[in-house]
């Protein structure tokens, strides 16, 4: 997430209100078949700023959101005109992000303490925020870790069994040993 700043951040509140701001105006005015000028313009002002790399950043995830509402509501629906308002709600959703990714984590955590929120609600916040940064992370050293281990594919069975089974039911040298030779231990299987 720190990869994404701006070069010059916004102060933590305002680009939280223009966030907000902008998925409002986006969801009121979806039926106004000019509202996609305003996002036109919404996306050049957050270039303008400084926001390049954020902007860069959402627009295959606003390309995929917009193509998959826009795929399931003309199949329900059968109408270009809902079809439409289902594409400028994934444009407000996707657009309110960009002023949060080019926000420092840092500077919206010192913001929320200098107005004097409560403590849990900072570090509600700062949990939040950090949680998926830090997910994907564990995610590819996981994915890292099985491969130099030999373990190419998620689906074979004994990748499930290390990864899912020995973890998690906690004695790992007791199920391997029963894995290995159910014979040689026969106080396991008895009913």
């Amino acid at each position: 997430m720190h990869n994404f700043n701006a070069k010059n951040p916004t102060y933590p509140l305002v680009g939280f209100a223009i966030a907000v701001l902008t998925l409002v105006f986006g969801l009121v005015f979806v039926e106004n078949p000019n509202i996609v000028y305003f996002y036109i313009g919404l996306y050049i002002l957050h270039l303008i700023f400084g926001n390049f790399k954020a902007c860069l950043v959402v627009i295959p995830y606003t390309a995929i959101m917009a193509s998959f509402f826009a795929f399931v509501t003309y199949i329900v629906a059968q109408d270009m005109e809902s079809t439409m308002h289902a594409v400028y709600r994934s444009f407000a959703v996707c657009f309110t992000v960009i002023p949060g990714l080019s926000i420092p984590t840092v500077n919206f955590i010192k913001n929320l303490r200098q107005i004097n929120l409560p403590k849990g609600v900072t570090l509600g916040a700062m949990i939040t925020i950090n949680f998926m940064p830090l997910f994907s992370k564990e995610m590819k050293q996981i994915l890292s870790a099985m491969k130099t281990r030999g373990a190419t594919s998620i689906l074979n069975p004994q990748v499930i069994y290390r990864a899912f089974l020995i973890p998690g039911t906690g004695s790992s040298e007791i199920l391997w040993k029963m894995y290995l030779s159910p014979l040689s231990f026969p106080q396991w299987h008895q009913g």
